[in-house]
């Protein structure tokens, strides 16, 4: 998270699709499930989507988000970021 901005709607998808689930004790459902990260990319793509998508229409209502993608970080490694295009009805 930044030191300050923290606010807009884009900041706080970026945050909370960063987030692994668990880790905020007070939203223990908040955040990306570590289970998924485990497994190969391209079985659990659409679940990663959807889990996407439920944390941004659940935790921040600001936000819609449009699109969803996963980008490789890392193909050796298996590292891979979630991205997502967000409109927040404000312009």
């Amino acid at each position: 998270m930044l030191a300050v901005g923290n606010g807009t709607p884009q900041q706080c998808v970026f945050n909370l699709l960063s987030i692994v689930r668990g880790e905020n004790p007070y939203e223990r459902c908040k955040g990306m499930s570590a289970e998924l990260s485990d497994q190969p990319l391209t079985k659990v793509m659409g679940e990663i989507v959807t889990e996407a998508i439920w944390n941004v229409k659940n935790y921040e209502p600001r936000a819609d988000a449009e699109d969803i993608n996963l980008v490789m970080d890392d193909v050796l490694k298996g590292r891979y970021l979630v991205g997502a295009m967000v409109s927040t009805g404000n312009g």
